[in-house]
C-alpha cells in the first residue's frame, strides 16, 4: 500500500504525468488513502518511508 501511496504522490506532484486532471484525482486519492490504518501503521514502522512520503507530499503541495 505504500507504493501505492508514492505512485499517487508522484502523480500528483507531476512527476509521474503532467499536471491536469489524473494530478487533481491523485491527490483527493493519496489523502484517503493517508486516513487508512494499514498506511498509517505501515509509515510508523518506517521512518526512512515516511521521510519520503513527507519529502512528496511538500512536492505535490499537500503538505507545509
Amino acid at each position: 500500500m505504500v507504493n501505492r501511496l508514492t505512485y499517487l504522490l508522484k502523480l500528483a506532484s507531476g512527476q509521474a504525468a503532467p499536471m491536469g486532471p489524473v494530478a487533481d484525482r491523485a491527490k483527493v486519492e493519496a489523502l484517503k488513502l493517508m486516513r487508512t490504518p494499514q498506511i498509517r501503521e505501515a509509515l510508523s514502522q518506517s521512518p526512512d518511508g515516511l521521510d519520503r512520503i513527507r519529502s512528496l507530499m511538500q512536492t505535490a503541495g499537500l503538505a507545509a
